[in-house]
């Protein structure tokens, strides 16, 4: 069903664009992202997302696609990809000579985040110890250090010697509900996501403990590459920024579960930065690092 109303909005949307006459913009993009069952419909997503922000432009897209990280990565750092976006933690470790950040991904009320670790029955880290974890659907390298950082600080260990397992479910809520029916022991989602979903079941904050709260983190950065033109990055930017302005951006949005997006600011970055100095310093790395034991 959901592939039915993407094909048929991508070839509604692509019907009210006018053509072409300008030359390409490579749009560059790591696949993997997204569960394989809906790695075809994303791809159309994306197609038309780079379209519309290009809409009235006098360019077209050119997709694409690199099946490994380092084949993204490389194309990036030689030039030969003009808009991608990239994981925040990818993000602050490019040369930032090869790419010029243009605008945060912003899913919540604000584009960073914070994240909380939930329990049922346990009140502070130490009980969860042995226990299995949940997580979201965004899961990914910074929610991840972070999580590490929080039993580093206070065992020591790594988070693969402390849970006894870490599984990652296909939504926010589902990790939430896991933990409410006690099917885990606790869950790693974003604070806005549980507000989100006790909305709907007020019973949730009050049978949950939140055991900890993260500074606010970024997802991903949209960027450009350092060699386009300045004029061009100004007038890609504007058509990202105000994606959410029409009805038909709304809905491309809705279909990458973002809100809107919102003009890069470093001040953004604070928490990720923080982070992983934090974890370059301690020698962690996510899922199975943490110095001393």
């Amino acid at each position: 069903m959901m592939k039915i109303f993407i094909i048929s909005f991508w070839i509604s949307l692509l019907g009210s664009m006018h053509a072409s006459a300008g030359g390409p913009i490579r749009i560059a993009m790591l696949s993997g992202i997204v569960p394989e069952s809906l790695e075809q419909d994303y791809r159309i997503v994306v197609e038309v997302w780079s379209k519309k922000i290009m809409e009235d432009m006098g360019y077209y897209p050119k997709i694409f696609h690199y099946a490994k990280p380092n084949q993204f990565f490389n194309a990036i750092e030689k030039g030969e990809a003009d808009v991608f976006s990239l994981k925040t933690e990818n993000y602050i470790s490019m040369n930032p000579e090869t790419v010029i950040p243009i605008a945060f991904i912003q899913r919540y009320s604000s584009p960073a985040s914070k994240y909380v670790l939930l329990s049922r029955n346990n009140e502070s880290l130490k009980q969860l110890q042995g226990g299995e974890i949940k997580c979201g659907e965004d899961y990914s390298n910074t929610p991840a250090l972070w999580l590490s950082q929080l039993v580093h600080k206070e065992t020591g260990n790594s988070i693969g010697e402390f849970f006894r397992k870490i599984t990652k479910v296909d939504s926010h809520k589902n990790a939430i509900y896991d933990v409410f029916f006690g099917r885990a022991d606790a869950c790693l989602v974003p604070l806005e996501a549980l507000e989100l979903v006790a909305e709907l079941n007020p019973q949730l904050n009050e049978s949950l403990h939140r055991v900890a709260v993260s500074d606010p983190f970024t997802s991903s950065v949209i960027c450009m590459s350092a060699k386009s033109d300045p004029e061009l990055v100004e007038a890609i930017k504007r058509n990202i920024i105000k994606l959410d302005s029409s009805p038909s951006g709304q809905q491309i949005l809705n279909l990458l579960s973002s809100k809107k997006y919102c003009t890069f600011d470093e001040k953004y970055l604070e928490g990720v930065l923080k982070l992983f100095e934090y974890c370059k310093a301690n020698d962690i790395l996510a899922g199975n690092s943490g110095g001393s034991k």
